[in-house]
């Protein structure tokens, strides 16, 4: 009866989300094109280092809302500097993401429920994003989406609505067993591979019983 649950849990999981994956659009990979015309502007070091008042290991520029910034990366931020002005934008990562979530959506800015910065994997975004940091914007229309953005590349890490919640958990629990985190990850995959194991017996005993059976019968047919 157990191996007969663990089929079907096993089954339903892998078939639910091998659907989900041929039906689905693409829900990541994007990057917003940044059409950045040449006027002869390059950033004054000097005047970026007074304003930041830290070091910086990184600058790019960047578009937002018709406007040029100077993306500075520092030891443990992104700042946004306006280069016409020389002012240090307020949130600026924040936001440059939800700007181009606007980019990705098309959503009205209104819609935006919630920003929040992810700096480790779990829940819905998990290590196989591979992406951090990355913001998360969510909205309030299209089945709760949330776009999942690392502001540094500009690059679509995640896009995620609340129904890939159930594919996701199902697969999750009913699939790789992570039902059985409570006891870490080597019991985890020792309870994966020995029912994966069952599953091979079974399927093995099966086929054995199978050509027995056909066998049995070709012998009792009449010759000729």
């Amino acid at each position: 009866r157990s191996a007969f649950t663990f089929t079907l849990f096993f089954t339903f999981s892998g078939a639910y989300h091998a659907l989900e994956k041929v039906n689905e659009e693409k829900k990541s990979g994007f990057i917003t094109p940044q059409h950045i015309i040449s006027d002869n502007k390059s950033p004054d070091i000097k005047t970026i280092l007074k304003i930041i008042d830290t070091s910086f290991t990184n600058i790019s520029s960047v578009i937002m809302n018709d406007t040029l910034y100077w993306q500075v990366f520092t030891p443990h931020s992104i700042v946004y500097i306006n280069s016409d002005k020389n002012t240090l934008l307020i949130n600026g990562d924040e936001q440059y993401a939800a700007y181009l979530s606007y980019q990705f959506s098309l959503n009205n800015q209104k819609s935006i429920t919630g920003r929040e910065q992810i700096v480790k994997f779990g829940g819905e975004y998990g290590f196989i994003n591979k992406r951090l940091p990355v913001w998360k914007i969510s909205y309030d229309i299209n089945d709760r989406e949330r776009y999942y953005i690392e502001t540094s590349s500009g690059y679509l890490a995640a896009y995620v609505q609340d129904k890939d919640l159930w594919e996701g958990l199902t697969f999750a629990y009913l699939h790789k067993h992570h039902f059985m985190d409570w006891g870490g990850k080597l019991l985890r995959d020792f309870s994966t591979m020995f029912w994966a194991l069952i599953q091979i017996a079974l399927i093995t005993t099966g086929i054995i019983l199978y050509i027995r059976r056909w066998r049995r019968e070709k012998d009792m047919k009449p010759n000729g």
